[in-house]
């Protein structure tokens, strides 16, 4: 038996590590580096192996939840929560994988309104985002659809029986809290 306070493992980040959760039964623990990385070890051995590493296309995340054995949450500098699962289901299995994005880009609508601009005012918008912004199109930021608008800080859970959690929160440093569904497909 270990001492409180005893390492029980020592794990491999090439970065800083911003957040760490673990798995509901305590068997899986999931890490997520400053590298835009998210790296799962399984301990239900007794011995922290890890067994998965997954690197994210944008920002590193800064909070991680479990919201099922197979189901990992995790948001941070891309303002977007994001789920990871076991890519064969088991979360025994050697293979983790980005799943699903929680807040989607919806199709652009607007922008079909302005190509319908003909001749002068089409001249004029342009001219008017030019001395606004000394660029030819419009600046507006392209983040404007997320439900955060910088980066999320923290994780909670919001509803569930205490291993599987259907409905999560967010919070972030643009003061918003923001409430999420989780598919059925990540909670079975």
């Amino acid at each position: 038996a270990q001492d409180f306070g005893d390492a029980m493992a020592e794990l491999a980040a090439t970065s800083w590590v911003h957040a760490v959760a673990w798995s509901p039964r305590g068997e899986t623990l999931a890490y997520a580096a400053h590298d835009a990385s998210v790296h799962f070890a399984r301990v239900d051995s007794g011995e922290a192996v890890v067994t998965a590493a997954v690197r994210l296309d944008g920002l590193p995340l800064t909070t991680l939840l479990f919201v099922s054995e197979k189901a990992l949450a995790g948001a941070g500098h891309d303002f977007v929560p994001l789920l990871f699962a076991p890519a064969d289901g088991n979360p025994a299995g050697a293979s983790w994988a980005l799943a699903d994005a929680r807040d989607k880009k919806p199709e652009k609508k607007a922008a079909a309104a302005e190509t319908h601009l003909g001749g002068a005012a089409a001249a004029r918008a342009m001219w008017q985002t030019k001395a606004k912004t000394g660029q030819s199109e419009s600046t507006k930021a392209d983040d404007e659809w997320k439900k955060h608008q910088s980066p999320v800080t923290f994780m909670q859970p919001l509803a569930g029986d205490g291993e599987t959690w259907t409905h999560f929160t967010t919070s972030g440093l643009d003061g918003r809290l923001a409430t999420w569904k989780v598919d059925d497909k990540f909670l079975k």
